[in-house]
């Protein structure tokens, strides 16, 4: 179970339309002005010069925002990871995986494998590749929409190469599709050394 309180979401990312028509509106007066008082063609450059800087500053404080929400998304996944972790069911394993990033439907986070991590033949072992194409996904998925977990209805792992004892290990999940019922992820683990993809993972949620 995901502890439901550490995920607070905040009001969405306003639109780059309604920020434009806002400051738009609020300005009215000036352009009003502008057009009253100068020729033709220096009104309609000086137009053209206005709205390309309030685009460009709302593509800057948009950005800002972005960052700002990443923080406290990547923040809020670290607690999910230590809650769980610290808890007495299955997901103990994930002890040693250290959040990178976290927000906008994606999280990042990366581990070294270590004994507990391998199979007989002493690499990676499947189950744990699963287990985190799982999990990753999942809390990827929660820095959408609600926040909500949702349960899996389908995964599927494709195993690429094997990763040895020591071997840092990077997870990447996105989420690419996350609609009133169902949300469709994708994950990929690679070696951070080089870049070596070791699996490939995709994951399919009802949300409820």
């Amino acid at each position: 179970m995901f502890p439901p309180l550490f995920l607070v979401h905040t009001t969405p990312v306003p639109s780059y339309f309604m920020i434009i028509c806002l400051r738009l509106i609020t300005t009215a007066s000036f352009l009003v002005q502008l057009i009253s008082t100068i020729p033709l063609r220096a009104r309609v450059e000086g137009i053209k010069y206005f709205i390309i800087t309030l685009i460009a500053s709302q593509h800057d404080e948009l950005r800002t925002l972005r960052r700002r929400l990443d923080i406290r998304f990547t923040a809020a996944i670290k607690k999910v990871v230590e809650y769980v972790t610290n808890s007495k069911g299955f997901e103990q394993c994930l002890k040693n995986v250290t959040v990178v990033s976290a927000g906008d439907g994606k999280c990042r986070v990366e581990f070294p494998v270590e004994d507990g991590h391998l199979n007989g033949g002493g690499t990676l072992h499947g189950g744990f590749t699963a287990t985190l194409v799982d999990c990753i996904s999942t809390y990827a998925l929660m820095t959408t929409g609600t926040g909500a977990p949702g349960v899996s209805v389908n995964i599927n792992v494709s195993y690429l190469n094997a990763a040895s004892p020591g071997e840092v290990i990077v997870v990447d999940a996105k989420t690419c599709k996350a609609g009133k019922r169902l949300a469709f992820l994708e994950v990929e683990l690679s070696k951070k050394d080089g870049g070596r993809l070791v699996a490939r993972g995709q994951h399919t949620k009802f949300i409820m």
